[in-house]
Formats: structure tokens, C-alpha cells, sequence
């Protein structure tokens, strides 16, 4: 039937009826018409599950490189063709009709356009090929078969001979859609590749989880195209294609991205993300299109200026329909990725409820495992105590890599001398666990002079599964990190002596060994800065920049893929493992000394039966769905660019691909009773970051995670709870850029002047985490700095506003004690969270620590999530009734709990359901107080209040301890301890200046290595 469009064209709709095309096929003139033979009689397919589910392909798929476009045994059939008359003069007589064809393959429908011409040449190629096939077989092709109306039947003139009209249009169109069919009906028709150009499509057409193609075809593209710069537009454009040196490619555009396959190899090029400056730009001839990203610039051209146009359409309805990552404006705190309503969180308090959470969730992984971690330790024990290895972090990878898992891995490649994390290690011993190399890793930066980067790191902790769940915080899977709500100090399972030993024994045994091994390792940190002040410590070991630059190349990468099969990982030794939490390495504390022979795991570094434990704080979360899509869209567009940089020729290392957002099937995860202890939360959910050009080869500088915290910290109305391992944060200071101290100050400000009850608590830990006593120095002095010492300190500046400092905002520490082999012990419980919350309704939690490394954006990589609550609850703030979120509230009430000791048993009935109270504000800070005094009266702890000068602190830590002179009465004292908070020692050393001298490595280097 023959009608009109809009355009006044004819339009003829043709439905594929095989009764009526017979009769069509009859109609035609026999001389005009040929039948093409099918190469045999093979129509069977066979069907692999590991790349195939239901009528789509796996993942696994893309790295088979067979190029096969269609499901096998999933139906491929041509629904309809609609034929269209062409006014155009050019080509009137030429190739009058335009065909509209609608393929359905499985549960995928889409539509192509063709004109004659490419039917006529997808015949030739196929004949040529049946020709070929024929040969190989030494079967001859005998075309009077195509009396076998079974072989499609393809008619050879268009209307320039009479062969078709305005009249028999209809039956033409049937004739076309019935040679289409029989075409597709043998699996060697389909796998052709000119039968995939014919229908546009690719191996990336149908993918289980990547979305439905918006164009996909064949353009040209410069050879010489770069991961970053930029390009004169109309050079490239003017240029001859020959001296440009154009190839062609196979563009597919996806959702939210463009990628092209080279067609000899099938191998996948640097994918276009379409981010906040994707942009796309045509010239005056020849042609071209320049497209290009944060990232990346290239060149194509197409083959006519139809097709320019056709493809510049499709790209700008790409950007039209990703708002959310090309709009400058469109996403919240200028972050690269938007606000994701109605999605599921879970928080997590401390390593173990995490490792436990990733451990399980790792084992419900189906096709590609995403991890970055600033420090990664392969022999890590996710679920303990245990004997079983089955929960070892390397093993539970090698264990889902071998089920066909791919796993990808970016941790940061250190400076040997500085750091001993051992990345290459790492590296070898997660690469040796897969047999087929299903587990990739890559180590970035390469540390040279040429580029520059040295002092920065990619800090990120995330572990994403199957880009629909997402664990992010600020835990490392690496060794100190597990620890629960007991903090524990001790770990010698049955070994332990509990029973107290006497005053006498203490004395005698001090004697002994000097003292130096029961001293709390604060205490001697602090002994050390004062007798050691403005003197220049040598550490020990290599250094130097040939040293530096030596151990930093990445030849020994290149190694790793030769040597993969013949490394083997050390058994672990036979120990007492029995009731044991921390194996070897993992029993650490890092302000006693830093680990070293991390490949020798299973043995200790540290003497448990002399030092105790650093217990480690810390906070993570999980989310799903949409936000788990974003922050696998971080993860890839660092493998990428990094793969790019580092392997370009390499194919062992793949460019990945974001899967689809509109996936309504994929997206939800209903299987979170494996891995989850309880019902995850409803919330809206943001990724937010720290980018810039060396971390992600951005044109531009990203901060939202500062954006963040400030637009959090102003918006407050009444509280603010903080934990993070650092608070380096000047106002108006030139070497402190971050404005987190100018925010908090003016909130306090605004509350003062209309006289609201707002309260800030805010956790870190008593000292910074290093062995190096200067490094220690130069943290120590820009956090007082920050605080309460100098003219620019949050305290004196609210103090010069005629502010009492301590009715808004207090800073405290967290602590805790055991007996170990008889005698009392304490040690600093390290706070490592990056955790705000606010008002019990919004959060923020990542790896970015306050300090300008990680919210300036061009110096460490950093990655957060922010939540809003949607789920509420009544609560109170001052005694009045409000509404509360269930996911912040809850989360912020549990750390409390701990704190306060009351998560087992509350006796006393404390209520900590209002943190603004008088009341409860003032509770807080008694019980901190008075945890301070005892710890102080039975072990003199440092760092303390009592010390002001270095002086005070030799005088102090000289001082007879009740723990070794009266034991007894000193356990008696400890039973007053409530929970682990601590008061932060605001007025330490307030009395000396203790930035390390500008002749000291860290003297020299402060500004960028310690805030």
C-alpha cells in the first residue's frame, strides 16, 4: 500500500509475508532476478552459556574478538520495510528509493535505511563468498539451484530498466524483505561482515548490560590521534586523506559514549565519555567531525556530507540525552556525575562488618570486578579469625577469576624509598592467581623527572562488582585496617597472661629490657621531639633520585606478563593461628615502626608479646544501582586513560566500557541479603571527587569534594559531626588553600549572631600516623595551626569575634587499653575515617582526608559518595521534635554508641538521640574529660595538655606510672573508662614551634607533602 509522508514523498509499508512474496517472485521477470545459494547445509548453532544470556551476549563476549554481531539461535527477522521516493535531483536517476527496514532480533528492535546500492553489494560480496566457500569444500556452485525457492532470491535491476515503478513498489519492498530473511536464516550469512555493515551493527550491538546502540558504522579516522591536546580543526579537515593517514574504523555510540573497533582485529579503541566538554565540531569540506572530551581529541571523516550530517544528528542527540554528564550547570556541586534519587546505601563502622560485606559480595560477582585502593595487601584475611584461606582477599579473586569473573585492579605505584607498600609485589601476586589472565592490574603514576609527578597519590578505596554495587570509604584493603567494636590491643589468642603481674616483677623487668619496649609508642614518639628538636633525622635504607627514579620504572611491568605462570606465592608458615585476628603483617603500629618485607606476610614485624596493636578506626559505605554505574564511570575513565598512557599497544590490557543507566532489569540488586546484615537504606546518592590532569589526564581541575563539604558545612542547622585523619585547613593563609576553615568559622559566626544552639564535634586521631618523628612534626604543627595556634586558627579567629570556642564545636580523639602478658597497656586507636554528617539527614564519606592533597582536586585522586536521606523518622535537636533521616541518624547514633561506650549494654539509660542538647553536648565532653584524667593518672599518656613545652614532656614522661608502681589500683582506675573518646590535646607543645627545619627533607617539602 502506497501513501505520502510529511514531505510529500511516496512511502510504501512492507511486511514480510511469505504468501504474498511468492506471488511477488512469480510476478517478477526471472531475467532480472538471481538467487544467491547458501555455502552449506549447516544451520545449527552452538550456544555457550559463559557468553550468552537469554537473547543478548555476556560481557565476556567483547573479549572472544570473533566479531559475530547476532545471538546465536535468537531469530533475526526483517518485520518491515518502508520505501520512500527521493525528490533529490543528484540521484533521482540514480537511486530514486530510500528503504526504511525494521529488524528484530530477539527482545532488540531497530531501524536502518538503505538504498539499493547496498543491496546490490551486500549480494556481490555474499556470491563472491558462497564463490570462496564452495571452493574450500570442492563443492561447485551451481546457481541453477536457485530454482530452490528455499535460497534467497534477489532481484538485479532497479527502476533504470522498468524493473520497478511507482505501481509494483509494494511488491518490490516484499521481494527485498523475503531475500533479507532468508539471508539471515544461516549463521554464516550473518556472521559475515558485510552482512553486519548492511544492518549496522556490531559485537557491541547486543551486549547484556551495555545499552541498545544509537548509530553504529563505518567512519575514517586519523591514525594519529592522542590521549590529550588539541587539534587545529580546519588542518585537519583540509588536509588530503592520504598524507592524514585516515583509516577506517567502526564507530558505535552508546548511551552516554562513543567507541570504535578496529575492523582487522576487532579490538576496542579509547572510549569517549561524554563528559562536561564533550564537544563536537564540523568543517567546511571534507567532511569532518572533531569530537572531543575532557580527555581526548580526534578527527573523522565521513564519506559523503549526508552522512555527516546523519552522524552530527546522532551526536548531538547523544549530548542532548546525557544532561546529566555534558551540562556545566546540570550536576550538584560542579561534580562530574548527578544526583541519584531513590537508591539503596548501607554504612559500614570499621573493617570488619566491611571486609565481611566485600568478601561475600565478591563471591556473587558474575562478570567484571572493578578495585583502586591506595595500598592493597593480597594475602589479606576479609573474614576472621579463621583458619581458612578460603577468605583471603588473593584467593577469593583467583576463586572468581577462574569462574570467568574479570578483574581489574589500579592501585598506586609508590616511590620505593618514601613509601613501603611493595605495589609490585602485589601486582605478581594477584596476576599469578589467575591461569587463563582474567585479573589485570595496573600501577600509575610512573615516577620520572619528565613528567613531574612526584608527590602525589591516587587515594581512592573502591571495589565495584558488575557496576551495579559499589563499597566506598576510606579503608584500604591492606594489613592494620580490619578491627570491630572491641578496638582490640592485644592478639596472642591463648598465649595471652591476663593475671597482673606485681610492682616488683614490673620493676624488675624494666630493668631489664631498658623500659623501651612498654612504653606507649606516643610517648616515645614525643620523648624523641624533644630531644631531638631542629635535628636532622637520616632514615635508614637507600635514597636519592637515581634510587628513586631506578625502582620507579615500569619495565618491570612488562616482566610480570613473562614470568606470570612461573610465579608462585609463598605458603603460609605453620603458626599458632588459634583464636588469632591479626597474621603477621597485620599485626601492626605504625607509630612504632612501618611495615617492611610485606612479600613475607605471615611473619610479624612487631613483637605482639611486648607491643600492642594500633587499633584502627574507620568508615565505608555500599550503594547500588545508578550510583554504582557513576562510580564505575570513575574507575573506568581512569583505567583507560591510564591504560592508554601506559600500554597503548598493549592488548592484554582492555579499554572498558560503562554499561547502560537505562536498564531497568540489570540495575537492581535483590541479592543484598548475601552480603548485607541487614535491609539496605532508600536515599538519593552523588559521586563526588578530586581530578585533574595528572590523576586522569583532565583538561580541568575537579573539586566537588570540596564544593561539597563546604556547601554541606554552610547549609548545617544543627550539628556537624566530622571524622577524618587530618583537619589542615587555614583561613586566609597562602599555603593552605582549602576554605573548610572559613566556612566552619562563619557558620559558627551566623550562629552566634542569632543566638541558635549548633554543635560541631568533631574525631581525629591524638597523632598522625607516621614512624618519621619529623613527619610526624610538620602534621602536628599544621593541624594546631589550623585549630587553635596563630592569629589565622579557627579558635582565635572566633575568639576575636568575642566567641567562646567550646560552645560550638570540640575536637576530640578516640583510645584504648588491655592487659598484655600480664601488664596494662594503652594505645592510640587511629582515626582514618572521612566521614560528615549533618543534622541526621546528609552525609559525606570517601577517601578524602581535610587537607588541601585531597580537596583541591589537582593533587591526590580522591572519591567520595554523598547522601541525602528520604527515609525519615522523628527525632530530636534541643528538646524539639524534628525529622531525621534513618540512614544518617542511625549511622551517626551507632558511632556515638562506641564512643560512649554503650553499643552492648547502656545502664544508665544515656539518650543520644539529641547531639544539640546542652545536656547531651555537655555529657559528651565530661565523659571525654574524664577518660583523658584517668588515662593520664595510670599510663601519663602523650600527647597531653600538661606538656606545653619540650621541656614539660621529658619532665612528664619521667614521671613515676601508676600501671607499673600499683598495677591494682591502677585496673581499678581504668574501670571508669566509658567507651574509647578521648579529648583532643588542643594546647600540646602550645609553647614551641616544631615545623621541622627548612634543612630537613620534611622542612623543606612541608607544604606539599603534609597538607
Amino acid at each position: 500500500m502506497a501513501n505520502y509522508n510529511e514531505f510529500g514523498l511516496m512511502m510504501v509499508l512492507t511486511h514480510g509475508r511469505p504468501e504474498i512474496t511468492q506471488q511477488s517472485i512469480d510476478y517478477v521477470d526471472q531475467n532480472y532476478t538471481k538467487y544467491l545459494p547458501y555455502p552449506d547445509d549447516n544451520f545449527q548453532e552452538i550456544v555457550d552459556d559463559r557468553f550468552q544470556r537469554d537473547d543478548k551476549f555476556t560481557i565476556e563476549h567483547i573479549y572472544r574478538r570473533t566479531g559475530y554481531a547476532f545471538v546465536p539461535n535468537v531469530p533475526v527477522h526483517v518485520k518491515s520495510i518502508v520505501t520512500e521516493h527521493r525528490s533529490d535531483y543528484s540521484v533521482v536517476f540514480i537511486d530514486p528509493y530510500l528503504f526504511c527496514i525494521t529488524i528484530q532480533h530477539g527482545s532488540n528492535e531497530w531501524t536502518i535505511y538503505k538504498h539499493y546500492r547496498h543491496f546490490q553489494n551486500l549480494h556481490q560480496v555474499l556470491m563472491n563468498f558462497v564463490d570462496e566457500e564452495r571452493k574450500k569444500s570442492q563443492n561447485v556452485l551451481d546457481i541453477t539451484q536457485g530454482e530452490n525457492n528455499e535460497y534467497p532470491f534477489f532481484p538485479m535491476r532497479n527502476n533504470q530498466t522498468g524493473f520497478v515503478n511507482d505501481f509494483n513498489l509494494e511488491e518490490y519492498s516484499r521481494i527485498l524483505v523475503d531475500y533479507l530473511n532468508k539471508v539471515l536464516r544461516h549463521p554464516k550469512f550473518r556472521a559475515h561482515p558485510a552482512t553486519c555493515e548492511f544492518f549496522d551493527v556490531s559485537y557491541l550491538s547486543f551486549i547484556h548490560g551495555l545499552s541498545a546502540s544509537r548509530k553504529e558504522g563505518y567512519l575514517l579516522k586519523q591514525s594519529n590521534d592522542r590521549c590529550s591536546g588539541q587539534y587545529n580543526l580546519f588542518s585537519s579537515f583540509f588536509c588530503d586523506s592520504c598524507k592524514c593517514q585516515h583509516g577506517p574504523k567502526w564507530f558505535v555510540i552508546k548511551d552516554t559514549y562513543i567507541v570504535n573497533i578496529r575492523p582487522d582485529t576487532h579490538e576496542l579503541r579509547f572510549p569517549m565519555l561524554v563528559d562536561r566538554d564533550f564537544q563536537i565540531l564540523t568543517g567546511i569540506r571534507n567532511n569532518g567531525i572533531k569530537i572531543s572530551n575532557l580527555q581526548r581529541t580526534f578527527v573523522v571523516k565521513c564519506r559523503t556530507a549526508r552522512d555527516c550530517d546523519d552522524w552530527m544528528q546522532h551526536l548531538s542527540n547523544l549530548i542532548e540525552q546525557t544532561k546529566d554528564f555534558s551540562s556545566i550547570t546540570r550536576s550538584r556541586f560542579n561534580s562530574y556525575a548527578p544526583v541519584r534519587e531513590n537508591q539503596l546505601a548501607y554504612w559500614f563502622i570499621n573493617g570488619k562488618s566491611y571486609m565481611e560485606a566485600v568478601a561475600k559480595a565478591l563471591l556473587t560477582a558474575k562478570e567484571e570486578v572493578f578495585i583502586t585502593d591506595w595500598w592493597l595487601s593480597p594475602q589479606l584475611m576479609l573474614i576472621r579469625p579463621t583458619d581458612d584461606e578460603t577468605f583471603r582477599l588473593d584467593n577469593i579473586l583467583g576463586r572468581i577469576a577462574d569462574l570467568g569473573v574479570r578483574v581489574y585492579v589500579m592501585i598506586y605505584k609508590e616511590i620505593p624509598y618514601a613509601l613501603s607498600l611493595n605495589s609490585l609485589y602485589t601486582k605478581k601476586t594477584l596476576v599469578s592467581k589467575s591461569k587463563d589472565g582474567f585479573i589485570k592490574v595496573i600501577r600509575h603514576p610512573d615516577i620520572n623527572t619528565k613528567n613531574g609527578i612526584l608527590l602525589w597519590s591516587h587515594h581512592e578505596k573502591m571495589l565495584i562488582i558488575d557496576q551495579k554495587i559499589a563499597f566506598v570509604g576510606g579503608i584500604d584493603l591492606s594489613y592494620g585496617r580490619w578491627d570491630n567494636e572491641y578496638m582490640r590491643l592485644v592478639d596472642l589468642g591463648d598465649e595471652n597472661d591476663t593475671t597482673l603481674k606485681s610492682s616488683l616483677d614490673i620493676a624488675a623487668e624494666n630493668i631489664a629490657s631498658g623500659g623501651i619496649e612498654t612504653v606507649e609508642a606516643a610517648q616515645i614518639t614525643t620523648t624523641q621531639m624533644a630531644e631531638q628538636a631542629g635535628e636532622i633525622p637520616i632514615k635508614k635504607g637507600k635514597s636519592g633520585t637515581n634510587h628513586l627514579l631506578q625502582n620507579s620504572e615500569d619495565s618491570d611491568d612488562e616482566k610480570i606478563l613473562e614470568e606470570q605462570q612461573s610465579f608462585t606465592i609463598t605458603s603460609t608458615s605453620e603458626i599458632n593461628r588459634k583464636h588469632r585476628y591479626f597474621i603477621g603483617k597485620d599485626y601492626s603500629n605504625a607509630y612504632r615502626k612501618d611495615f617492611e618485607k610485606l612479600d613475607d606476610y605471615s611473619t610479624d614485624y612487631i613483637d605482639r608479646k611486648l607491643v600492642p596493636r594500633m587499633p584502627w578506626h574507620d568508615e565505608a559505605l555500599v550503594v547500588f544501582g545508578q550510583t554504582a554505574r557513576d562510580a564505575a564511570r570513575h574507575f573506568i575513565q581512569r583505567w583507560n586513560i591510564h591504560k592508554c598512557e601506559k600500554y597503548p599497544k598493549k592488548d592484554f590490557y582492555p579499554f572498558l566500557l560503562p554499561k547502560s543507566y537505562d536498564d531497568i532489569n540489570d540495575l537492581p540488586v535483590e541479592n543484598w541479603k548475601d552480603f548485607l546484615e541487614s535491609e539496605p537504606f532508600r536515599v538519593n546518592a552523588q559521586c563526588v571527587r578530586s581530578v585533574g590532569p595528572w590523576s586522569v589526564r583532565t583538561k580541568t581541575v575537579e573539586s566537588s569534594i570540596q564544593n561539597t563539604y563546604i556547601q554541606m558545612i554552610d547549609a548545617a542547622k544543627h550539628y556537624i559531626y566530622i571524622e577524618n585523619q587530618f583537619f589542615i585547613t587555614i583561613a586566609q593563609n597562602s599555603v593552605v588553600r582549602n576554605q573548610l576553615g572559613d566556612v566552619l568559622f562563619r557558620r559558627i559566626e551566623r550562629a552566634h549572631k542569632n543566638n541558635e544552639k549548633f554543635r560541631i564535634y568533631v574525631v581525629l586521631p591524638l597523632l598522625p600516623g607516621f614512624d618519621n618523628m619529623k613527619a610526624i612534626q610538620a602534621v602536628l604543627y599544621f593541624i594546631m595551626r589550623s585549630i587553635i595556634k596563630g592569629d589565622d586558627s579557627l579558635f582565635k579567629r572566633l575568639e576575636k569575634a568575642g566567641i567562646t570556642p567550646n560552645d560550638y564545636i570540640s575536637f576530640f580523639a578516640m583510645r584504648n587499653h588491655d592487659i598484655l602478658m600480664g601488664r596494662l597497656v594503652t594505645e592510640i586507636i587511629y582515626v582514618h575515617s572521612k566521614l560528615m554528617i549533618i543534622d541526621d539527614r546528609m552525609a559525606i564519606c570517601g577517601s578524602a582526608n581535610i587537607n588541601d592533597r585531597s580537596l583541591v582536586g589537582n593533587r591526590d585522586s580522591e572519591f567520595c559518595i554523598v547522601i541525602n536521606d528520604i527515609e525519615e523518622e522523628d527525632g530530636r535537636f534541643n528538646g524539639q521534635l524534628v525529622r531525621v533521616g534513618k540512614f544518617c541518624s542511625s549511622w551517626r547514633k551507632k558511632i556515638f554508641e562506641m564512643l560512649l561506650g554503650i553499643q552492648f549494654e547502656n545502664p544508665n539509660n544515656i539518650d543520644i538521640a539529641d547531639p544539640v542538647s546542652d545536656e547531651f553536648y555537655s555529657y559528651f565532653r565530661n565523659v571525654a574529660k574524664n577518660n583523658t584524667l584517668i588515662y593520664e593518672e595510670v599510663f601519663s599518656t602523650m600527647p597531653t595538655n600538661r606538656a606545653r613545652t619540650f621541656a614539660q614532656v621529658n619532665a612528664y614522661n619521667g614521671m613515676p606510672k601508676m600501671k607499673d608502681a600499683d598495677p591494682i589500683e591502677a585496673q581499678q582506675k581504668l574501670k571508669g573508662i566509658q567507651g574509647f573518646v578521648v579529648e583532643y590535646p588542643l594546647y600540646f607543645l602550645d609553647e614551641e614551634n616544631y615545623l621541622p627545619s627548612w634543612t630537613t627533607p620534611e622542612g623543606k617539602n612541608y607544604s606539599f607533602h603534609y597538607q
